[in-house]
């Protein structure tokens, strides 16, 4: 078997690093990790309620809007039908386009507020991640953590790790409700 020097100094180096690593491993600390549930966060976060309520009361806001829009056109849509018989057909295509464009307007007008609403609870939303990520930061760095992980993806957790109550209230304390904008 030919060694040259270069396959000895490549065996001897492998050779101690084999040796090393061991004392390596035992040398680092482990890392220090925290948990939390970011689910439940949202889900008993005083902020997410207020957002909530406020898009919910949009939302009723609208819908009556709607439901009076959607009266006005189905009775416009039974004094054209009795209409018909009366009108030429010229005047009638007219009014029934006229009709047309109306509930046009009106889907339109349905869309819009949707993205509004979901605009709206993106930026209240936003809020709260802003906050919550800042507090989830702060727990961090104070229990000299270097990492925190979500709950969902954990099976089993010590109590000392998990952080969810501590944010929550903190979050609550600091952020008890989101504003949202005014209507466009």
């Amino acid at each position: 078997m030919n060694l040259t020097p270069v396959r000895i100094l490549v065996s001897l180096g492998l050779a101690l690093l084999a040796l090393a690593s061991p004392a390596v491993a035992q040398e680092t600390e482990p890392p220090r990790i925290l948990v939390i549930d970011v689910q439940q966060v949202m889900q008993q976060s005083t902020a997410v309620d207020a957002i909530q309520a406020q898009l919910d009361e949009r939302r009723q806001e609208f819908q009556a809007e709607l439901k009076a829009k959607e009266q006005e056109i189905r009775e416009e849509e039974q004094a054209l039908a009795r209409q018909r018989s009366i009108l030429s057909k010229e005047v009638f295509a007219q009014k029934r386009k006229e009709l047309e464009e109306k509930v046009a307007l009106v889907q339109r007008e349905v869309q819009t507020r949707q993205q509004q609403l979901a605009e709206l609870q993106q930026q209240g939303m936003g809020r709260v991640n802003e906050a919550l990520v800042q507090i989830v930061q702060e727990k961090a760095k104070t229990r000299d953590a270097d990492l925190v992980l979500g709950k969902g993806a954990i099976i089993l957790v010590r109590a000392e790790f998990e952080i969810t109550e501590e944010v929550l209230a903190e979050l609550n304390k600091r952020l008890p409700s989101v504003e949202l904008p005014a209507a466009q």
